[in-house]
């Protein structure tokens, strides 16, 4: 009986423990990493080395390091190069929110459950995977893509999947970036519209470590923010008219198709009228077929008398 309370005491204290969250890890592959974390800043340099990371946590990469990044509870990797600066802002199941300032980070981002479920703000999907630069804020869904960052330009190349990007003064000002594309955000401007990059060129982005190796991409000229704004409006005015002008044909077609309707389903349930028999009319009408009849035939038998007196 002794053995028994002390066994049902042991795993109800089982069961009331806390279950410690999955946490974010750091994996050292070369070099040194430091961490600023409550003030306090904790080096790392052996090689191989996992050291679980917290919320607020910043890293900062040492010259000829690197290290990677697993976020907890997702198939979501982060490769950062040397002297990269990066901070894990925000970890919950519907968004991430991360900072790299600067340096060069290859970011790999998979759809999780909540991807499946449109977040919205302010009328807009809301991308569950956010990273802000000093110049720039991007937006994934689910995509691989390489971030080179410094204090005045944000490079972004992507390799599979779509990334926005949009200016920190105006993050309203998204442009979508497809695959083996890249674009560019300069203080103080818009994105560059996103260019094609060669696949020996991306191969080059990917190998180097510093942020400079995107100085290998022709961008084409930003727009300033106000340009970008007007042209947006200007979009956004075309969109909304042909939007309004599609709806009107569809309600023009659907009133006719109801039109259609309404008169089918009148024909088939307005039984046609009978009109009325008036017997004695048609008793007259055949009395006077029959007469004429009669004296159609008196006519003709009164020619045939005439032509048999001539022959006589």
């Amino acid at each position: 009986m002794r053995f028994s309370i002390i066994t049902c005491l042991f795993f109800l204290v089982l069961f009331i423990q806390p279950v410690a969250a999955e946490e974010a890890e750091l994996e050292l592959e070369m070099g040194l990493v430091k961490i600023m974390r409550a003030g306090k800043a904790l080096v790392f340099n052996e090689k191989g080395s996992k050291i679980p990371l917290l919320l607020k946590d910043e890293i900062q990469t040492g010259a000829n390091s690197k290290a990677q990044i697993r976020l907890p509870g997702k198939d979501e990797t982060i490769k950062l190069g040397s002297r990269s600066f990066f901070g894990l802002d925000n970890l919950t199941e519907d968004q991430t929110q991360v900072s790299l300032l600067t340096g060069k980070g290859q970011f790999k981002v998979t759809p999780g459950k909540s991807a499946r479920k449109p977040l919205r703000q302010k009328g807009k999907r809301r991308n569950r995977f956010k990273i802000r630069t000093v110049t720039a804020v991007v937006g994934v869904r689910g995509t691989e893509f390489v971030l080179g960052t410094s204090g005045s330009q944000t490079n972004l190349l992507t390799i599979s999947g779509l990334v926005t990007i949009a200016p920190v003064e105006a993050p309203e000002i998204e442009v979508e970036v497809p695959e083996n594309q890249a674009s560019q955000v300069q203080q103080g401007l818009a994105p560059t519209p996103p260019i094609p990059v060669a696949a020996e060129v991306q191969e080059q982005i990917i190998q180097e470590d510093s942020p400079q190796v995107f100085n290998v991409v022709d961008y084409p000229p930003a727009p300033t923010i106000e340009k970008a704004r007007e042209e947006q409006q200007s979009q956004q005015e075309s969109e909304d008219q042909n939007e309004e002008q599609e709806q009107e044909e569809q309600e023009e077609v659907e009133s006719e198709e109801t039109v259609e309707e309404q008169e089918t389903s009148l024909i088939q349930e307005s039984p046609l009228e009978e009109l009325p028999l008036d017997l004695d009319s048609l008793e007259e009408v055949q009395e006077q077929l029959d007469k004429t009849q009669e004296e159609v035939i008196e006519k003709e038998k009164q020619k045939v008398l005439e032509l048999e007196i001539e022959r006589e």
